[in-house]
């Protein structure tokens, strides 16, 4: 009778054979890991738009099959440029997931937005522009749209910390903004007002992305 062969069992042996086995089809301990579905949360990552296929390699390699584009061109948007956008994506296996209407201009409030939040004269015209967005995301099936709401004076209490191994951390010191005066070119909106601008926008915006199956995700400032 012939002796069978035996091999010295190492560490890597181990992790190469459970490895192995685990991702085997039909493994039930793969099968029990939670996957990725129609009904469960996606993660997403930023990539630049348009898009550009170094970025989209980038987050697909790390197991992100859903973007997020926070740098959009000024409102509105159309179809066909977001259409042309996702068309490329799938290219990489990649879907769209979330844009972000432009709030921000170097250091100042975008001056459109700017007159939704603080409901100044010609805001309904910059509203209307935000549906046709959200009229565009709908025909595309692009699943939500972000935007920012809130009175621009809170950058000043942030501030760079030294972090381990030389990195840099940003922390958050209300003291650092709570006596600012109002900026010059943004003035002041009160607490009251800032509601019922709110108020005013969602009500006018809501509903049409109801009707165009888009869900709306705001991005207050943090911290609130």
């Amino acid at each position: 009778m012939t002796k069978p062969i035996t091999y010295p069992l190492s560490r890597r042996g181990m992790l190469g054979t459970s490895g192995a086995a685990l991702l085997a089809a039909g493994s039930p301990a793969f099968a029990s890991m939670p996957q990725e579905g129609p009904d469960t949360p996606k993660l997403t990552m930023y990539i630049s738009g348009p898009p550009n296929d170094a970025e989209m390699r980038k987050v697909k390699q790390i197991g992100i099959n859903v973007v997020d584009i926070p740098d959009m061109p000024p409102i509105p948007w159309t179809a066909d440029l977001l259409r042309s956008w996702m068309d490329k994506m799938k290219t990489q296996g990649l879907s769209l997931g979330i844009v972000m209407t432009p709030w921000f201009d170097k250091d100042h409030m975008e001056p459109h937005w700017l007159k939704i939040v603080h409901g100044l004269p010609g805001r309904d015209v910059e509203i209307n522009k935000f549906k046709d967005c959200i009229q565009a995301a709908g025909k595309t099936g692009l699943p939500v749209v972000e935007y920012n709401f809130f009175p621009h004076r809170a950058n000043e209490g942030y501030h760079e910390t030294p972090g381990r191994g030389g990195s840099s951390l940003l922390t958050f010191d209300y003291d650092r903004m709570k006596n600012l005066p109002p900026l010059p070119d943004e003035g002041a909106v009160t607490y009251d007002q800032v509601w019922a601008n709110y108020t005013h926008f969602l009500k006018e915006v809501v509903p049409v992305a109801e009707a165009h199956n888009v869900r709306l995700s705001v991005h207050p400032n943090d911290p609130p």
